[in-house]
Formats: C-alpha cells, structure tokens, sequence
C-alpha cells in the first residue's frame, strides 16, 4: 500500500481498491472548568471532542452542538476527573435507540463514548459505556 499526506488529509493507493482518502480532524479538548453548567459545542472547530468532567459541579449538560450539519459525524468521549461522580445530561437534539438516554460512567477517571450523525436538526447517536 502507498501512502502520501498533504496537509491534514492522507491519499492511499491499495491495489485491490484503487485511490482512496482519509480525513484527519483534530480533537477538540473541553476544559469542563470553564464551561459553565452547559457545555456548548461549536462543531464548526472539528467533529471530535474530548471533555473531562469535572465533579465540582454535579450535573451537566452537553447542549444542543451549534453548527451541526447534515450528513456530518460526531464523535464526544467523555471522561471523568480524578474523583468521579459527574453526571451528564443532554441536549434535546441528541436522539438514542428506543428513546433511552444513556447513563455515562460515573467511576472515577472512566472513559465514555458517544458518536452521533447529523441531520441538520437532531444527532442520531450510539453509546459505549465504560470503556476500559
């Protein structure tokens, strides 16, 4: 397999399936500290995001995204502090099977994980739970 990067997006040549790309975003790290008890995301600054809970505030909420756009696929993992115990609400447009929004792992330092495609209007989203 042949491999070239230009910039951000990596170009590979495999001789069973021809040219393909593959786009690098960036991971969009969240200080939760700072975010007030709403955490907004602007999807317009990448489509990955990480966001370490801080429990000095029990619960938040992880807002509606601003700038979602259709066809568009999101990846949020979330992380605990140190301590643990946060909770994390979310905003009406993030949509989950059978209704059910998912309980994020509350142990201290786990790793949660939420992906979601957009249409515009609602994420249409998928959860791993407690990831070790």
């Amino acid at each position: 397999m042949l491999m070239i990067q230009i910039k951000d997006v990596l170009f590979f040549f495999d001789s069973t399936v021809g040219w393909g790309s593959q786009q690098f975003v960036p991971l969009n790290i969240i200080n939760d500290s700072t975010t007030g008890e709403d955490i907004v995301i602007d999807c317009n600054v990448g489509n990955t995001f990480e966001i370490t809970l801080d429990n000095t505030i029990a619960t938040r909420e992880l807002a509606t995204p601003t700038n979602h756009k259709a066809g568009s696929t999101y990846i949020w993992t979330i992380k605990q502090d140190s301590t643990g115990g946060a909770l994390l609400t979310f905003g009406a447009a993030f949509k989950f099977s059978y209704g059910i929004t998912p309980s994020i792992t509350t142990d201290s330092s786990s790793v949660s994980l939420i992906s979601g495609v957009s249409d515009g209007t609602n994420l249409y989203c998928s959860s791993l739970l407690d990831i070790k």
